[in-house]
């Protein structure tokens, strides 16, 4: 049996609510929208399972109600805050101010990137991260 119909089978034989959080869409997006939306329809089919997806991009997938109005996406922070997320990760990095401030310009002051870079930053300096960037 393959796993989307494991999944499926094993999402309807349940008959508690359930909440589903599928993370990162993108990347099984950008690799085949149609068997993804496929994979969404079953799932979505399901009465006891809220479906909740995260992805960057602006459109949606089809065949699945989706609530309305949208979230709006994530906009990059402000450097202050950037600075602030980085430093509640790692604060050994935080005497480095110039490097860090540049390398969270470079990465645009996304969110996701931060706290990437800021696990990173536990191993490696700024200014190395701002090399191989």
């Amino acid at each position: 049996m393959d796993p989307l119909t494991l999944l499926v089978r094993t999402l309807k034989k349940q008959s508690d609510p359930l909440l589903m959080l599928l993370d990162n869409l993108e990347t099984p997006w950008d690799d085949s929208r149609t068997q993804t939306e496929s994979v969404l329809q079953q799932i979505a089919a399901i009465k006891h399972v809220t479906l909740i997806i995260t992805m960057r991009g602006t459109s949606c997938p089809m065949g699945v109600r989706w609530t309305q109005p949208r979230l709006a996406p994530l906009m990059p922070l402000s450097i202050e805050a950037a600075r602030m997320v980085f430093v509640e990760i790692n604060p050994d990095q935080a005497s480095s101010q110039p490097e860090l401030d540049l390398l969270l310009q470079e990465i645009e002051c996304v969110p996701l990137a931060i706290t990437l870079i800021a696990w990173l930053a536990q191993s490696e300096s700024c200014n190395t991260l701002l090399d191989q960037w």
